[in-house]
């Protein structure tokens, strides 16, 4: 797959996310909010189950390629961002599992990146 190609998607799903919560918002619809709930849940999850998995661990390991300083920053941000919204919104059990994912995620990212620069 193309580089440019991998970033677009990721910044695609975002952009759905956000703006299913935007409507939801806005028009008070708890189906536009079940949107991005649903999403968070299953990367909060399944990212939290891998982590956890030392044969996918190893697999994420073999497979990691060099990631973007900036790319990195966003999407630490945007785990924030979806964090801080999830808490807002009183989805507590939601906003933790995300969170130990989220710094799971950086953890593996910091050593992958760190591994890429030996």
């Amino acid at each position: 797959m193309d580089e440019a190609m991998k970033y677009f998607i990721a910044l695609l799903i975002d952009v759905m996310v956000l703006l299913s919560f935007v409507l939801g918002e806005l028009y008070d619809s708890s189906a536009f909010m079940g949107v991005g709930y649903f999403w968070g849940w299953l990367v909060g999850v399944i990212g939290v189950l891998g982590f956890i998995s030392p044969s996918v661990r190893q697999k994420a390991e073999s497979t990691y390629e060099h990631q973007p300083l900036l790319f990195r920053i966003y999407d630490v941000v945007t785990d924030l961002a979806f964090i801080m919204f999830a808490a807002y919104q009183g989805w507590f059990v939601l906003a933790t599992v995300y969170t130990l994912h989220s710094m799971m995620k950086a953890q593996h990212k910091q050593k992958m990146e760190k591994l890429c620069r030996e």
